[in-house]
């Protein structure tokens, strides 16, 4: 065993090697029977023997992968000791326990230095955000009507110095009437006025 336990530890392997019951054991030491089980628990997890190829091998400790702590493992695969890690995350100012979970990106915990240090970080990447959207006025085309109008420069650079105007944006123009050259989302290219109406310049 790597660990010391209590006097009712031993006491109780003991007696339950002599072919005791938990009750009877817990009468004999003064505690209770579920106390018994538990002890006689940690004593079998301890000494764990499973099969390999037909042998009977202990179980040797070893290391978890979630806490670094040496433990005995119950089966041949298991390679955590039942642990349940935290999601409570480190400040990321001084590194004790945080207020917040892991998942955040700025935590901090109940210094008001720190929350004082976060709050100026969240500032200056919220500005730095600000300025890489470049709120200039640009000229732009519509690729609809051909006509300029002006845009923020980081929208243009975006849509490549093409986007629609206001009124092909309302009328959710595709093209424009070839009879009043208005923008319409007609696809036989016309607009809902001129859709049934006879153009001598559109006769062949």
């Amino acid at each position: 065993m790597n660990r010391q336990y209590g006097k009712n530890y031993y006491l109780s392997v003991k007696l339950h090697e002599t072919g005791l019951s938990g009750s009877d054991i817990g009468r004999k030491l003064g505690i209770s029977r579920e106390r018994v089980r538990q002890l006689l628990c940690v004593h079998r997890n301890e000494t764990t023997n499973f099969k390999k190829q037909g042998n009977s091998i202990t179980a040797d400790p070893r290391i978890c992968s979630k806490c670094d702590k040496y433990f005995t493992p119950r089966t041949r695969f298991q390679n955590t000791c039942g642990c349940k890690l935290s999601r409570i995350a480190d400040c990321s100012v001084c590194g004790k326990p945080s207020l917040q979970e892991k998942r955040r990106k700025h935590t901090y915990c109940d210094n008001p230095n720190c929350f004082d240090t976060i709050k100026l970080r969240i500032t200056k990447s919220r500005k730095e955000g600000a300025l890489s959207r470049n709120h200039t006025p640009t000229t732009v085309e519509c690729p609809i009507c051909h006509k300029k109008h002006t845009t923020y420069l980081w929208l243009a650079r975006i849509r490549n110095f093409k986007i629609r105007c206001l009124e092909c944006k309302q009328a959710q123009a595709k093209t424009l009437c070839q009879v009043c050259q208005a923008p319409s989302s007609s696809k036989t290219g016309r607009c809902k006025q001129h859709a049934k109406v006879s153009h001598p310049s559109l006769k062949s």
